[in-house]
């Protein structure tokens, strides 16, 4: 089949890309972990068929692992460059566009593995213990302050 197509796969909570163009098989994803992902990599060498070229995406990947805002991205720039009949193994990424996309695909903030501490800040509820007034807008600090002079504590001492 002489069918030139883009295919975004997920495997393992990570999407990858692939480009099927001119009989050649391209692969990419945000942070290069298909380099390391040997069993990733004998999947789609499987379900492909062929053997595939690995491309580098520039260091514009910091911090926590954005992969939708990068395959869409990744799709942007391997459209951009079938156009051009021109596949270059190292895909350079708008930083630009990848903010905004970062915003409007993730809106919510995610941190890196390891900062348990910071999701447990996010969703934790500031709730009053002994008259369960919500403290959710007004911080961990009011709550302490208003526990210490809690009318219903003060009733039970």
């Amino acid at each position: 089949m002489n069918q030139n197509y883009i295919l975004v796969w997920k495997y393992d909570e990570h999407l990858y890309v692939i480009l099927v163009f001119n009989q050649r098989v391209w692969l990419a994803d945000g942070v290069d972990a298909i380099k390391r992902n040997r069993s990733a990599q004998s999947l789609i060498r499987r379900y492909i068929g062929k053997q595939f070229t690995m491309c580098t995406v520039g260091g514009q990947q910091t911090g926590a692992d954005y992969c939708g805002s990068s395959a869409v991205l990744i799709c942007l720039e391997f459209l951009r460059m079938m156009k051009t009949g021109v596949i270059s193994e190292r895909l350079i990424l708008p930083v630009g566009l990848k903010r905004s996309l970062v915003k409007k695909l993730h809106p919510h903030k995610t941190t890196k593995l390891g900062a348990q501490s910071a999701i447990k800040k996010v969703t934790q509820i500031l709730v009053c213990k002994y008259c369960a007034q919500s403290f959710k807008n007004k911080g961990a600090r009011r709550l302490k302050m208003h526990e210490a002079k809690c009318p219903q504590r003060l009733s039970k001492e």
